[in-house]
């Protein structure tokens, strides 16, 4: 079966969705983006990424590439390391989980704390009714 697909093309770059060729022709030409930065603009849209966490002038590509990284991957610390202060490797340590900054830190320690309290009450909340299940009050 032939299927007539359309496209739109923005540069080099192919988009399915005028939306996203939109989106990134309005940024290139806002911003002096270099090949690089285009590149990870472009991944971005393609994969349906809020880019503009990352499609600024002050962010290098290697910068880019790991916020596209945290942002495609859902990881929950990008919001921290998505800021310009941050060089690629440090924003590299951030993405693996390995704490550089004070604020990210605290921040996993509450989380990890939420995590650790909520288990616990679960189990207790297991052990408590599971006695209910061996009386028949909850099986069919």
């Amino acid at each position: 079966m032939v299927e007539l697909m359309k496209s739109y093309k923005v540069e080099n770059f192919i988009f399915n969705e005028l939306s996203q060729a939109e989106k990134y022709e309005e940024l290139i030409n806002k911003y002096d983006f270099n090949q690089n930065q285009k590149e990870k603009i472009y991944e971005g849209l393609k994969d349906n990424l809020n880019v503009d966490w990352y499609a600024k002038p002050e962010f290098d590509s290697s910068q880019m590439f790991w916020i596209y990284k945290g942002l495609k991957n859902n990881n929950p610390f990008v919001r921290f390391y998505a800021k310009p202060k941050y060089n690629s490797i440090q924003m590299q340590r951030f993405y693996y989980d390995d704490s550089v900054d004070f604020e990210f830190r605290m921040f996993k320690k509450n989380l990890i704390n939420f995590e650790y309290k909520f288990i616990k009450e679960y189990e207790y909340n297991k052990q408590k009714y599971n006695k209910f299940d061996r009386i028949g009050y909850f099986n069919d």
